[in-house]
């Protein structure tokens, strides 16, 4: 957790403790997820592209400044 955002990995497991799916956040928007084949393989389902609104909001998270992310409609979903 990074400002009470997600941050970092986050991975999710079926009852048998298989791995199905793993995300990468940063300070609450998520850059790229997979899931998990049944032959353990990672295969891409997304990846923020730059036409995201999201995009210049983590632009601007990484240089460390503020940014206007909770006023965008897609951040209060």
């Amino acid at each position: 957790m990074e400002n009470n955002s997600i941050h970092g990995l986050k991975w999710e497991w079926d009852k048998e403790g298989n791995l199905l799916a793993e995300s990468i956040f940063e300070y609450g928007i998520m850059i790229t997820s997979f899931k998990i084949t049944k032959q353990g393989k990672k295969q891409k389902v997304y990846e923020i592209k730059k036409d995201n609104p999201n995009y210049k909001n983590l632009l601007l998270f990484r240089q460390g400044r503020r940014s206007n992310f909770f006023s965008l409609p897609e951040a209060r979903k």
